[in-house]
């Protein structure tokens, strides 16, 4: 399952970018920030709880 994330607006009502940081100790970790880097926005990802889609099959006993 590929994981999700929320659609955030900066400050500049444009939709921030997902970028990750190549610092330590966070490194990959992925963060929001403004696309132009004008605002300061800034804002862990944090995965959207999603469910696996797939259908399951249901037996009944008697």
């Amino acid at each position: 399952m590929i994981p999700r994330y929320r659609t955030k607006y900066c400050h500049c009502k444009l939709q921030a970018v997902i970028r990750v940081t190549n610092s330590d100790p966070n490194k990959g970790k992925l963060y929001y920030s403004c696309p132009n880097g004008v605002c300061d926005i800034w804002d862990w990802c944090k995965p959207i709880n999603t469910v696996l889609s797939v259908p399951t099959q249901r037996r009944f006993f008697h």
